[in-house]
């Protein structure tokens, strides 16, 4: 997947992650608020094992596969409130998107126009049919940031990085721009 060098929002900026991100990112991951719906491998919740993944993602950016995960900044401050990436699903059914927001940053609308954005450049750009994206019961603000991107639940399925069952949301390309040929 083309990875962009950045996108930018009215107030957020996407961009590939630097060295310098990573204190902010161990931070943001550190967060239990911030990882509640998430899983993440417990050899990676230590500071020298979240370090030698986000060291992996900074490589493959110099690769032909990279890691399509972008830092979130905050356009005016620069500062870094999150990540989003989107990811082709192991199985070929489609590509998801993701994002965490730091809980000082919840809502003002970011996951929201995080996730706008990369729906965007995925039809736009990559040319994707449709985008997906997983939740795990509970997840509330992430059902409604869904729901306002016009994602539709097809119901509860299973995802190869949680051990529950997760609803499964979809929006297709002429959905999202329905006046395309």
């Amino acid at each position: 997947m083309k990875l962009p060098s950045s996108l930018t929002t009215d107030r957020l900026i996407l961009r590939p992650h630097t060295e310098a991100d990573f204190d902010s990112f161990f931070s943001l991951i550190s967060d239990d608020q911030a990882t509640k719906f998430i899983q993440i491998p417990e050899e990676e919740m230590t500071r020298e094992g979240l370090k030698s993944f986000f060291e992996e993602v900074l490589t493959s950016l110099e690769s032909s596969s990279p890691v399509f995960g972008l830092a979130i900044l905050e356009k005016g401050t620069h500062r870094y409130i999150g990540f989003c990436g989107l990811s082709e699903l192991p199985d070929g059914s489609g590509t998801e998107t993701y994002f965490v927001i730091h809980p000082a940053s919840w809502s003002n609308g970011y996951g929201t126009e995080a996730a706008r954005k990369l729906i965007e450049y995925g039809f736009s750009v990559l040319n994707l049919p449709h985008v997906d994206t997983f939740l795990v019961e509970g997840n509330e603000a992430s059902r409604k940031v869904a729901e306002k991107l016009g994602m539709k639940n097809l119901g509860s399925t299973q995802h190869h990085e949680y051990q529950v069952p997760v609803a499964r949301y979809r929006i297709f390309k002429e959905s999202y721009f329905p006046d395309l040929p």
